[in-house]
């Protein structure tokens, strides 16, 4: 489990199940996780696109007030946090975040001359 400072204000869980990610609860109930991966890409853009983290995490928080539990993942088609199929829950990946607010890395999506 790892603790995160950028929600150093939330309450964090203990999940024994998903021992990887780190689970944060907010004062209206709603949850989230993070996976490492995720974390990665978004300390990508603190790095390199400084002047719109803050839009990032709002727009993360958006997402987890809508969806009530929210697993940020690097691979929505295979994360490594275990949700219980019966409980609804979105699994979404920081391109979905900075597509939702426009902020497109243009490093990540150059395709090079190889590409049909």
């Amino acid at each position: 489990m790892k603790n995160y400072p950028e929600w150093s204000e939330r309450k964090q869980l203990i999940d024994l199940r998903n021992k990887f990610c780190a689970l944060y609860q907010n004062e209206d109930g709603t949850k989230f996780y993070i996976e490492p991966v995720y974390y990665e890409g978004l300390m990508y853009f603190k790095r390199f696109k400084p002047e719109r983290f803050h839009e990032i995490l709002e727009e993360m928080d958006r997402q987890v007030k809508i969806n009530k539990l929210v697993v940020f993942c690097g691979d929505e088609d295979e994360p490594i946090t275990f949700v219980d199929e019966r409980v609804r829950c979105a699994f979404l990946t920081i391109r979905d975040i900075t597509e939702r607010i426009n902020l497109i890395d243009e490093a990540k999506n150059f395709q090079g001359d190889y590409t049909d």
